[in-house]
């Protein structure tokens, strides 16, 4: 019977120079020392298309020297459909790769002004999905028995319908991890450097361990795109203002690449530049004291450092401007329910108070009183309550005494 026609389809010319020799256990050894490997590939004007290649692929040049030990690839000019990539490395321990399947070890280094990896991530047909990867995810499955090095600089990089410029960085692929070293990208109108690991043996789930800066973005746009900056949402809902983040993060990751946030831990810091924010809980707050500048959130040069660890979001305390009266505030929400659990000081003139539910507790005192507020409720129902803290109470006790006196003072 005759075999179906291909429908696959390549044209180009080869140039092709090598002579092999050696037997098998040659090609195994560490030392290729009984193996003869040597010639030249080069490929031009090559095109190729087929059904099960999302996009088509063409190479302008490729040189290749063969040595027993490696594949040196002096140049490399291509397109994958709308991207372009050049490349240059090596690839060692290649003969004994392709005939015995021992592990592939090199590195590479690549450029390109755009490379769009989505045809080859989509979704849309059998034909885009790559191996290692199913119609319903978007992990990436790092395949065992590599060990190759690649550094990159990439001017834009398209990603799960999400563009990052000016990529720049190294990336280790090994014992089915990939590592990633003073990775460099333009995001969210900042700059962010990146090191840490990715590791997935299905496309289940993914696990990472980054340790990232991310300098100066604009507070809306990070809070839009990232969910684990969405994680501090309830904090600092509808800010203004921009923001440099330290931080570490580790998560595993669902087959949409979004963080599981029962298992997302991060801790790290964020210095603010003019940032101000109006939450709904400060607005909850400012309505029990009376006092509708205090919902006015200022944060100025501050240190904002933070854990999110099991679910919830933990504030260090954290010094505050409330439309020009310092506060403190300190506390958790939860990062899935919005939940609140925080706490938060300030010192007023009991004569503004005088309307309040402290009312009744200061009895007319006068002077300065320390607030303690009780923050609850959900970030979309917050509830508030007040009280005076150990020292207002005292204050209150000692003024009151004093108010006394004065009194028996003027009765005698």
């Amino acid at each position: 019977a005759a075999l179906p026609p291909s429908e696959e389809t390549y044209t180009g010319q080869l140039k092709l120079d090598v002579r092999l020799a050696g037997a098998v256990s040659a090609f195994e050894s560490p030392d290729m020392a009984g193996v003869k490997a040597e010639g030249d590939l080069h490929l031009t004007d090559f095109k190729y298309s087929d059904p099960s290649v999302p996009v088509p692929v063409s190479i302008a040049t490729m040189r290749v020297a063969l040595t027993p030990s490696a594949a040196n690839l002096s140049e490399l000019q291509m397109a994958l459909g709308d991207s372009d990539v050049a490349a240059t490395g090596r690839i060692d321990n290649v003969v004994a790769w392709v005939l015995t399947d021992a592990p592939l070890t090199g590195n590479l280094s690549l450029q390109s002004r755009r490379l769009n990896l989505d045809p080859w991530t989509s979704d849309d047909g059998e034909s885009a999905e790559p191996s290692g990867q199913t119609p319903e995810s978007s992990i990436f499955v790092v395949p065992e028995g590599y060990n190759f090095t690649v550094s990159a600089t990439i001017k834009q990089l398209i990603y799960d319908d999400e563009t990052y410029e000016n990529v720049k960085g190294t990336m280790i692929m090994a014992d089915g991890q990939m590592r990633f070293e003073e990775l460099q990208v333009s995001l969210l109108g900042g700059a962010l450097a990146l090191n840490g690991s990715y590791s997935a043996s299905n496309a289940e789930s993914a696990d990472v361990d980054l340790t990232l800066t991310l300098g100066n973005p604009e507070l809306a746009a990070a809070l839009k795109e990232s969910d684990t900056f969405r994680a501090l949402a309830v904090l600092i809902e509808q800010a203004k203002g921009t923001f440099r983040a330290d931080l570490r993060v580790k998560s595993r990751l669902g087959p949409d690449l979004s963080p599981d946030l029962s298992t997302l831990w991060s801790e790290g810091r964020f210095t603010t530049y003019g940032v101000t924010f109006e939450p709904k809980f400060m607005k909850e707050v400012a309505k029990a004291l009376g006092r509708p500048e205090l919902a006015k959130v200022s944060l100025t040069d501050k240190d904002v450092q933070f854990r999110v660890d099991k679910g919830r979001v933990k504030i260090s305390p954290l010094k505050l401007s409330l439309g020009g009266t310092e506060a403190t505030l300190a506390g958790s929400s939860g990062a899935e329910d919005g939940s609140l659990d925080y706490t938060l000081r300030l010192k007023l003139p009991t004569t503004q108070l005088s309307n309040t539910a402290l009312a009744s507790r200061l009895g007319g005192a006068a002077g300065d009183a320390d607030v303690l507020v009780k923050i609850g409720g959900t970030a979309a129902d917050p509830k508030v309550s007040l009280s005076l803290d150990g020292a207002g109470e005292a204050l209150v006790d000692d003024l009151k005494s004093a108010a006394t006196a004065q009194l028996d003072v003027a009765k005698e």
